[in-house]
């Protein structure tokens, strides 16, 4: 009956609107979450390249390392979200 198949192709359109609507009040928490962070991480940052100084050179280069990780990680979240923007 063309009647149900109509009704059927609606629920799939509303199905795959209220998705899309979820994604983007997702990608925009994401969003929220990461630019609330930045100055969190920054001063992380600065506060381990100051500690990096008054370690020994041992110790300063595993922290530096740990850092460098920690930052690799961080910017993939970054362009991962801005992947996933609208264009």
């Amino acid at each position: 009956d063309t009647t149900i198949l109509g009704w059927i192709h609606c629920i799939r359109i509303i199905y795959l609107l209220v998705k899309l609507i979820l994604s983007c009040a997702l990608l925009q928490e994401l969003e929220v979450g990461i630019s609330s962070h930045q100055p969190s991480f920054a001063a992380l940052n600065r506060t381990g390249d100051g500690i990096v100084q008054k370690l020994s050179q041992a110790d300063g280069s595993f922290l530096k390392e740990k850092l460098a990780g920690l930052n690799q990680r961080w910017d993939a979240i970054v362009a991962e979200v801005k992947d996933r923007q609208p264009r």
